[in-house]
C-alpha cells in the first residue's frame, strides 16, 4: 500500500509540474460547486490581460456535457467540459496518445477549425475510447454534434473524465463566450517578485469573488490535499504493527507453554536467565526477519496489482511505478522491531517458572 501511495504521489507531482505551466491562476469563488453559472466579468478579463507584467494568458470555460460514444450499444454519460484558449501549452509528456504529430502545441493548433477534441485518460479508459473508436456525440445547445477524439492526455484532477476543446469550437456550438477562469504568464522581472505581484492584484480586485493563487502555492496545496487524503494510511500502518505484535506475542506465549519442560531442563542444566533471554530474542528476531523478508515480494506484487489493476479499473488513472528500497527496508525493520518487542513479556515470565515443577511437567 505504501509503495502504491508513493508511486501515486510522485506521479501526481510530475503531472502538476508538467500541467501547471502558468505563473498565476485566477478563478471565481463558485467555480468548483457550480462552474456553468460562475464566470468572470468582461472588464476583469480585459484588466487581467493588460495588467503590467502579464505577457500572456490562458482562458478557460468549464461546464458539463452529456455525451455518448458512437458505437453499438453506447449509452449517454456526462463529462466535464473545458473550453480553452491558450498562449502557452502544457508539456507533451502529459499526452498519453495522439494521432497528431509534433508537440502539444502543434497538436493543439491542429484542432483549429475542426470538430476535434482531446479527452482525459479516465474518460477514455472508462468508455473505451481508442484510435479505432474515437468519435463522440456531444449534446450541444445546437443539438447533437459528432466530434473526433485526436488525443488522450493524463489527468488526475477528475475521475469523471474531461472533454477538452478549443474555445472557438465551444462558442460555435454553445454560443457562450464567458470566461470562468484564467492563467497568467508574467515576465522575468515580475516572476522574481511574484508574491508581491499577486498581493497587489488581490488589492486591486478586492471586493470581487475572484481567487488568485500563485503556481507554487497551487502545487503545494494540491500535494497537501493529496497527503491529507491518504493520511489514513498512517493509522493503517500502526494497526498493522499492532496486529503483528499481538500475533508474535501470542505465538511466543504458546511456544513457552509447550516448552515449559524443555525450559526447566535447560535451567536445571545451568542455563542462566540471561542466556534464556538471549535465546528467546534470537528466536523472535528470526521470526521477525523471516516475516519481513517474506513481506517484500508480497508487498511488491500487491503494489503492482493496486497500480495496474485496481486503480486503473476504479479511477481510470495510469500511475507510474516508483518503488523505493527504503519502503521495503522499513517493512523489514518494523517486522523485526515488532517481534523483539513482543519477546519482552515472555522473557519477563521466565523468572516465575519454577525449575522443579517445569522438569516434572509431562
Amino acid at each position: 500500500l505504501q509503495s502504491m501511495i508513493g508511486s501515486f504521489r510522485k506521479t501526481v507531482d510530475s503531472w502538476l509540474n508538467a500541467t501547471l505551466v502558468a505563473d498565476v491562476y485566477v478563478r471565481t469563488a463558485g467555480s468548483d460547486s457550480n462552474p456553468a453559472s460562475s464566470f468572470m466579468d468582461f472588464r476583469t478579463v480585459q484588466f487581467l490581460t493588460t495588467v503590467p507584467g502579464v505577457i500572456g494568458t490562458n482562458q478557460y470555460r468549464r461546464s458539463t456535457v452529456p455525451f455518448s460514444v458512437k458505437k453499438p450499444g453506447s449509452v449517454p454519460h456526462t463529462a466535464i467540459l473545458i473550453a480553452e484558449q491558450t498562449d502557452a501549452i502544457r508539456a507533451v509528456e502529459t499526452m498519453k496518445w495522439s494521432d497528431l504529430p509534433g508537440s502539444w502545441s502543434d497538436r493543439w493548433n491542429a484542432l483549429a477549425g475542426h470538430d476535434e477534441i482531446f479527452v482525459s485518460e479516465p474518460l477514455a479508459n472508462k468508455y473505451g475510447i481508442s484510435p479505432d473508436s474515437n468519435v463522440l456525440v456531444l449534446e450541444t445547445n445546437t443539438g447533437p454534434r459528432e466530434v473526433r477524439v485526436r488525443g488522450v492526455y493524463y489527468d488526475y484532477g477528475s475521475e469523471q473524465g474531461v472533454v477538452l476543446m478549443r474555445q472557438s469550437l465551444y462558442q460555435k456550438y454553445w454560443g457562450d463566450s464567458k470566461i470562468g477562469s484564467m492563467a497568467l504568464f508574467v515576465d522575468e522581472n515580475t516572476a522574481e517578485n511574484l508574491a508581491q505581484f499577486v498581493a497587489k492584484l488581490r488589492e486591486q480586485l478586492a471586493g470581487s469573488d475572484l481567487i488568485l493563487v500563485a503556481n507554487s502555492e497551487l502545487r503545494t496545496n494540491a500535494l497537501l490535499v493529496f497527503d491529507r487524503t491518504f493520511a489514513i494510511t498512517g493509522a493503517l500502518n500502526l494497526l498493522a504493527m499492532l496486529v503483528s505484535f499481538i500475533g508474535v506475542l501470542s505465538a511466543l506465549m504458546a511456544m513457552q507453554l509447550e516448552r515449559t519442560r524443555e525450559i526447566g531442563v535447560l535451567r536445571a542444566s545451568g542455563m542462566t536467565l540471561t542466556q534464556m533471554a538471549q535465546m528467546m530474542l534470537l528466536e523472535t528476531g528470526l521470526i521477525g526477519s523471516t516475516a519481513g523478508l517474506l513481506s517484500m515480494p508480497t508487498g511488491f506484487v500487491l503494489a503492482l496489482v493496486l497500480i495496474y489493476v485496481i486503480n486503473l479499473r476504479a479511477f481510470g488513472w495510469t500511475i507510474q511505478p516508483s518503488l523505493s528500497l527504503a519502503t521495503f527496508l522499513q517493512a523489514l525493520l518494523i517486522a523485526l522491531a515488532s517481534a523483539l518487542l513482543a519477546a519482552i513479556y515472555p522473557i519477563f515470565r521466565l523468572r516465575h517458572i519454577q525449575i522443579s515443577d517445569a522438569v516434572r511437567q509431562d
